[in-house]
């Protein structure tokens, strides 16, 4: 068993202007985040890894109390390494609160799910295959503005499949 931990803190410092312009008069602050990333990798076999990913992260305001805000992201995968075949499925879900874009002052929390996985098969020591896919569905919540249903426009299901060949050419590598 083995497990990675850091601590980050980033985007400290002073901004003369957390809305951008957005609000008649400018509101400086003093801002910060931090988290800690922690990943467990578990070996269960020779050929079987799982490994667990989470990031919790605190979004710090000094003066302006309604920005702080605690994100969070968990990841889980499952390593199947057999002789030519590797397979690799893993799902995790993420709960962060994002400015939707600096022309806006609305800050929206995004919930997201993800389901994906990936076979790779080495049909020679040249070629090998890999297929990939993924699904992500977005939840913005009931983000408004000004009467606009904002999360019915940005919540969505997104299906990602991708074919992959891979082909070493004579002489590239020994």
């Amino acid at each position: 068993m083995r497990a990675n931990g850091s601590f980050e803190l980033t985007n400290a410092g002073y901004d003369t202007d957390i809305y951008y312009g957005f609000t008649a008069t400018p509101v400086p602050d003093y801002s910060a985040s931090a988290g800690a990333r922690i990943q467990l990798l578990i070996p269960l076999s020779k050929t079987i890894i799982v490994d667990l990913f989470e990031f919790p992260q605190y979004m710090f305001y000094l003066s302006t109390e309604r920005e702080r805000t605690l994100n969070n992201r968990f990841r889980g995968q499952v390593h199947i390494a057999l002789e030519r075949l590797y397979f690799q499925a893993g799902g995790g879900i993420s709960d962060v609160r994002n400015r939707l874009s600096p022309e806006l002052d609305l800050n929206i929390r995004e919930r997201s799910n993800r389901f994906d996985g990936l076979v790779l098969w080495q049909a020679s020591r040249r070629v090998s295959i890999a297929a990939l896919y993924g699904r992500t569905e977005h939840d913005f919540g009931e983000a408004s503005y000004e009467g606009q249903d904002i999360a019915r426009a940005l919540n969505r299901v997104e299906d990602i499949f991708d074919l992959n060949l891979y082909i070493q050419l004579p002489g590239s590598a020994r």
